[in-house]
């Protein structure tokens, strides 16, 4: 009788030890699968880095571009404004001649 139950506790153990090998390679693979997961998240966390530093490399360069273009439009408009008025003071001098 006793062999029978331990022979029956035997079993049970060996039963409740196959079910959490079972767990655990479960949990082993899920783990796999996390650190895969958080490789994949860490390397898109560097190339949105390096699109935001990419970003703000040539939105610096625009606005230097910017502040350039807006340097010549001034001069053009000036020497453009210059001129009007000079072709504007001539025609007025025609006129009231």
């Amino acid at each position: 009788m006793d062999a029978q139950l331990d022979q029956n506790h035997a079993s049970i153990i060996l039963k409740e030890l196959s079910d959490i090998k079972a767990s655990l390679a479960v949990n082993t693979n899920e783990t796999a699968n996390i650190k895969a997961r958080v490789g994949e998240i860490q390397a898109d966390v560097k190339e949105i880095k390096n699109d935001y530093i990419v970003r703000r490399e040539f939105n610096e360069q625009l606005d230097t571009i910017n502040k350039r273009v807006d340097f010549f439009q001034k001069l053009v408009y000036s020497v453009f404004s210059v001129m009007g008025l000079g072709i504007f003071g001539a025609i007025l001098r025609l006129v009231l001649k």
